[in-house]
């Protein structure tokens, strides 16, 4: 990988001023052995003192490196070397104290030197029952420079706890080979505990005006109470009850006229959500067609969108909740490729995405067919006369 624009000097070397253009690459070899790489060959026009055109031809073997292999003592997932690799974390709270409900915003953040920003490892989605977690898209930058790549991770998820009481975030352990010292190393977030306290005022007390109704209302009445109807409430009731009538009719109009109106804007909602679900749709086979690393998160989104009534944190609540082995078996191929040990089968062969995509296919046409038995009861139930 290019490790920026090229650079251009110049330089006397026993009395001849040469033109240096000089260009720097970060190499990644995927396998143990000897790496050699191909000659550099040079050509080029030049004019003599006479003004000549000469033909200026040139080339230069390079030196074969030594690929070590992974040792077999590492203890990692995932073969990360690099020159340093850290993590950090913010947007937790100093004080350790949250309330019930409210919102964190935590971010997670990799950062590594000799990597490119592809290589690095998800982090690990674990937390607590007592909370509640929505990651977003996960944040991957590459920067070279004249030492080699600078990579970063990062990972912001909201946070909600549901419920009072003490909760502690997990602890955090990426292992790593240092390439300097040629030894692991392990770097770590250390577990955090949190202290929730319940919403303040979700119990209240019995308002005094409520109490002194009800004691009102227990309190014998002296006064004589009479049975028999008053003049002039027995006058005023037929009107009051025709105006109770009419006014029933009128909210039952209300509510018809405004079903039908809720009716078409459902429509349009179901046009528009039916739109964004093709595109992500789209995007996932394209993703999934190339082995890229977008294909899991575009898969959750895609899953999100198309089934809004459930949460979607990661693949493992899509497999789940779809339960398809082919699919599964698919998706997990694709990361073993990704994340995988390098030298492994299954990372070196050529991708082949047609299978991937097929199953997204049949599993998206199977949730098409089962959808009518998802929809909403008529507004009027069998049977039942909409006319009087």
């Amino acid at each position: 990988e290019s490790l920026g624009k090229q650079n251009e000097y110049t330089r006397y070397r026993d009395g001849v001023r040469y033109r240096v253009v000089e260009r720097r690459y970060a190499l990644f070899p995927q396998r143990e052995g000897q790496l050699s790489l191909q000659p550099i060959r040079f050509e080029g026009q030049a004019r003599n003192e006479q003004g000549q055109l000469k033909f200026l031809r040139d080339s230069a073997n390079l030196f074969d490196i030594t690929v070590k292999g992974v040792p077999a003592g590492f203890s990692g997932d995932t073969w990360l070397p690099a020159r340093t690799l850290e993590l950090d974390q913010s947007g937790l709270p100093r004080n350790q104290n949250l309330t019930a409900g409210q919102n964190l915003t935590r971010s997670l953040t990799m950062r590594a030197e000799g990597l490119p920003a592809e290589s690095l490892p998800p982090f690990p989605e674990q937390t607590p029952d007592s909370i509640r977690a929505y990651p977003e898209k996960p944040e991957r930058t590459t920067t070279p420079g004249p030492d080699g790549l600078a990579s970063t991770l990062t990972q912001t998820t909201a946070l909600v706890p549901v419920q009072p009481g003490k909760l502690t975030l997990p602890e955090i352990r990426i292992p790593w080979w240092d390439t300097e010292s040629d030894s692991e190393k392990v770097a770590v977030i250390p577990a955090h505990t949190l202290v929730v306290e319940g919403i303040p005022g979700q119990i209240d007390s019995v308002p005094d005006k409520l109490e002194d109704a009800s004691e009102a209302g227990t309190k014998p009445n002296n006064d004589p109470i009479s049975n028999e109807p008053d003049g002039e409430s027995g006058v005023g009731f037929w009107p009051l009850a025709t105006l109770t009538v009419l006014a029933g009719w009128l909210i039952t109009l209300a509510a018809w006229w405004y079903s039908r109106r809720r009716t078409s804007a459902g429509k349009v909602v179901a046009s528009q959500g039916d739109n964004r679900e093709k595109g992500l749709f789209r995007d996932l086979c394209e993703a999934a067609q190339a082995g890229s690393p977008k294909t899991t998160d575009r898969l959750v989104r895609w899953m999100s969108q198309r089934h809004p009534e459930r949460t979607f944190q990661s693949v493992t609540d899509v497999n789940r909740f779809l339960d398809d082995t082919e699919l599964a078996a698919e998706i997990e191929q694709l990361q073993q490729r990704l994340f995988g040990t390098p030298g492994e089968s299954a990372t070196s062969e050529p991708w082949q995405g047609e299978r991937l995509v097929a199953a997204l296919i049949r599993v998206r046409g199977t949730a098409s067919e089962s959808a009518p038995g998802d929809q909403l009861p008529p507004l009027y139930p069998q049977g039942l006369s909409t006319s009087r």
